[in-house]
């Protein structure tokens, strides 16, 4: 099983000050990269940027702060996925996650499923 970082309320993902010192401290990235506005840490969240949401540190510092690595307006939640594979969808800020394990797919059966009809067989 893998770990993944969602937000699970409407919002937006973002993690507190206290999150943000934590990752900093535990990471050789300089913080420019992490952050949508690095020169604001004493801000009230900060929205992280390129950082992956299964990045070992991200998913540290949420299981650590509990709830207290939320960001304003933030939720976050660690995940456990089956498999590497997902997508996160988001709707005004809340997060769900789809992988190939909880996906239904809709297959399209052969032609002579439908009673023996092939359409390209009719305009012989």
């Amino acid at each position: 099983m893998n770990k993944i970082v969602i937000n699970i309320c409407h919002g937006g993902f973002s993690v507190s000050p206290e999150a943000r010192k934590w990752m900093e401290e535990r990471m050789s990235l300089c913080p420019e990269r992490l952050w949508d506005h690095p020169e604001e840490s004493d801000f009230e969240f900060a929205m992280v940027s390129d950082l992956p949401r299964f990045h070992p540190v991200l998913v540290a510092a949420v299981e650590k702060f509990g709830p207290k690595a939320n960001g304003v307006c933030a939720a976050l939640k660690v995940v456990e996925i089956p498999g590497n594979r997902f997508k996160i969808h988001e709707s005004a800020g809340a997060e769900r996650v789809t992988t190939p394990e909880t996906t239904t797919w809709d297959i399209i059966p052969p032609w002579d499923h439908y009673l023996g009809f092939h359409p390209f067989e009719a305009e012989k």
